[in-house]
C-alpha cells in the first residue's frame, strides 16, 4: 500500500549553507500541503495523495465496500 500522507524531508546543503527538500514524491500522485519555517523540525510541510476517484469506491484506501450512502432516506 502507498502513503497517503507524505512528511517533507530535508538535507543540508554545505555549499549554499542551506536545506534543501530531497526524496520529493511525484507531483502527479501528490499535492504540496504547508511549509516548514524550520526545516530542522519538520512539522507543517506534507504531501497527499490524490485520488481521481471517491474514496469510498477506491480499493487501495477502503478494504472492503463502503457503507455510506447505501441506506434509503424517507421523509416522514
Amino acid at each position: 500500500m502507498t502513503l497517503l500522507i507524505y512528511n517533507a524531508k530535508y538535507k543540508k546543503d554545505e555549499r549554499l549553507n542551506c536545506h534543501r527538500e530531497i526524496d520529493k514524491p511525484p507531483a502527479l500522485l501528490y499535492e504540496e500541503l504547508g511549509w516548514d519555517r524550520d526545516p530542522e523540525n519538520p512539522k507543517e510541510k506534507h504531501y497527499r495523495k490524490f485520488f481521481p476517484c471517491e474514496l469510498e469506491k477506491c480499493t487501495e484506501v477502503m478494504s472492503k465496500p463502503s457503507e455510506f450512502a447505501c441506506f434509503d432516506i424517507k421523509k416522514g
